[in-house]
C-alpha cells in the first residue's frame, strides 16, 4: 500500500538526514544512496532527476501531474507502474538507452523523447500497444 496515493495537495516530501535509507532530493523521496526514486508528490509540476539515479521504482510517478519530467543517461530501469502521470500533453525525456521498461500510464497527448529506436521499441513492447509511435520521438 502507498502511503502517499491520496494526497493529491502534497507538494514536497521532506526525510531526516539522520534517517539511514532514504532521502528527499527536491522534495523526491529517493533511497540514501540516490540510486532509486521512490516516490514523487503528486502535486509536483516538473522535476530533473539527478544524474546517478539508476531506477525507477513501482508506482514512483503515480498519479502525479507532472508536465515536465527528465531522466539522466544513468536511469535506464523502469519498473512497472513506474510512471503514471494525470496531465495531459506531459513531455518525459529519456537521455539514456532503456535497459528494461516496464508498463507506464501516460494521456494520449504526452510525449516520450528517447534516445533510439530500440528504446521507442521497448516502451512500445511493454505497454500493451495503447501507446501510439507517432508519441515517441526520437533523437532530442
Amino acid at each position: 500500500m502507498d502511503p502517499f496515493f491520496y494526497c493529491h495537495a502534497l507538494e514536497s516530501i521532506s526525510v531526516d538526514s539522520k534517517n539511514p535509507n532514504m532521502t528527499s532530493v527536491d522534495g523526491v523521496l529517493m533511497t540514501k544512496d540516490m540510486k532509486k526514486i521512490i516516490r514523487c508528490p503528486q502535486a509536483k509540476t516538473s522535476f530533473t532527476v539527478p544524474d546517478g539515479v539508476t531506477t525507477v521504482g513501482y508506482d514512483a510517478f503515480e498519479d502525479c501531474h507532472i508536465n515536465k519530467l527528465i531522466f539522466p543517461e544513468s536511469a535506464t530501469k523502469f519498473e512497472n507502474g513506474s510512471i503514471d502521470v494525470c496531465i495531459n500533453n506531459c513531455e518525459i525525456f529519456f537521455k539514456g538507452h532503456l535497459k528494461s521498461f516496464g508498463s507506464v500510464s501516460v494521456s494520449r497527448n504526452s510525449k516520450l523523447y528517447v534516445v533510439s529506436d530500440d528504446d521507442g521499441d521497448l516502451i512500445l513492447e511493454n505497454n500493451g500497444g495503447w501507446l501510439k509511435r507517432e508519441n515517441i520521438i526520437v533523437g532530442f
